[in-house]
């Protein structure tokens, strides 16, 4: 398919998306949802260790922080904090140190101390942490599905708030999307939709190879080729860091023989508790093992890859069975690349659209 052919296909889909109300995409989260819930948010005070606690238990990535002013008692949203910026907030503290491969990376000081410190900070003082956390939208469902792809398509965003007048019998008219949600929403129109157009344009670009859809969102932010893994010997705490100085969301893990073994994301340290942070010096794959037994119900990023010339369809089938936000490219079994949800959206968005 040539590049003109593409660049058709995504504007006459960008085009239809256009004319749908974000309203639509709510719909289909309350029915892959079974109910209508109301939004879980948090204080601007409350402590880091009780939101992992809530992530973990809600089973979710991110949550809207609120203060209340004073007199007025007005509530007014200050950021939407995720797992990265908890990531950030507890992989460097400086009770932490030594090597990469090292399992000894505790520093001699009071470390009940400095656990509690950890465990006690607000998480208002997390926000800022990932542009993100700041920079917090708020849309209407009657705002059209076409912006909500393109916010999701910057590589930025991932979740906005939306102001939602048709909800009902819920505490609060407003509630988040994700960009799972959208692409659920996709998906679903893809396999039952009505829409004959937009069911066309979709299989049409979903049917490329999947390394066309990860050169294309490289192209468009000029990052540069996956490269980066995580040696299984590596502690927790280490591959933890290289998330965050790669600037990227999950890593793969591998064998001595380069071999993708496992995945770890910055979900990964959801559950994290004053009794379990010491674990974050165990190498990164028994870190993962140990999670499990203890929490068998959140895990980790279950491995998913596919190979270079197998169409970005087959990926996004694995990303909605399996729920989860990325698939692993390989070839001979080691990791060359990755597809995301991010790289999927940003296909389906005119470059000119994209902020």
């Amino acid at each position: 398919m040539t590049a003109q052919a593409i660049e058709t296909t995504v504007k006459s889909l960008y085009d239809l998306l256009d004319q749908m109300p974000i309203t639509y995409v709510i719909q289909n989260k309350h029915i892959v949802q079974g109910s209508i819930k109301p939004l879980i948010e948090v204080k601007e005070n409350e402590p880091l260790g009780k939101v992992l606690e809530l992530l973990r238990k809600e089973n979710i990535l991110a949550v809207p922080v609120y203060r209340v002013a004073g007199d007025s008692g007005l509530k007014s949203y200050c950021g939407i904090v995720s797992v990265y910026d908890l990531l950030v907030g507890t992989v460097f503290q400086n009770m932490f140190h030594g090597d990469e491969d090292s399992d000894d990376m505790i520093v001699d000081i009071d470390y009940a101390k400095e656990e509690f410190n950890w465990y006690s900070t607000p998480i208002k003082d997390l926000i800022g942490t990932t542009f993100e956390s700041t920079d917090t939208w708020i849309l209407n469902s009657k705002d059209t599905i076409a912006n909500l792809l393109c916010l999701f398509s910057n590589g930025n965003h991932h979740r906005v708030l939306v102001w939602d007048d048709t909800t009902r019998n819920v505490s609060s008219n407003v509630i988040i999307l994700t960009q799972t949600d959208l692409i659920s929403y996709l998906w679903n129109e893809l396999k039952m939709g009505v829409n004959e157009l937009l069911k066309s344009s979709l299989k049409t670009l979903f049917r490329l190879p999947v390394s066309r859809a990860s050169l294309l969102h490289r192209s468009k932010y000029s990052q540069q080729a996956f490269t980066v893994t995580v040696p299984s010997t590596f502690n927790a705490v280490s591959a933890f860091r290289w998330l965050h100085l790669h600037k990227v969301s999950a890593l793969p893990i591998v064998n001595a023989d380069r071999e993708l073994i496992g995945s770890l994301s910055a979900s990964d340290v959801r559950g994290l508790t004053l009794s379990t942070l010491e674990t974050l010096q165990y190498p990164v794959f028994k870190y993962l093992e140990q999670k499990m037994s203890v929490n068998p119900y959140i895990t980790p990023d279950q491995v998913k890859s596919v190979l270079e010339n197998e169409m970005i369809l087959n990926a996004l089938e694995m990303i909605i069975e399996y729920h989860i936000h990325r698939v692993w490219i390989t070839k001979d079994d080691v990791p060359v690349g990755v597809i995301s949800i991010t790289d999927i959206l940003s296909l389906l968005t005119p470059n000119y659209k994209i902020p």
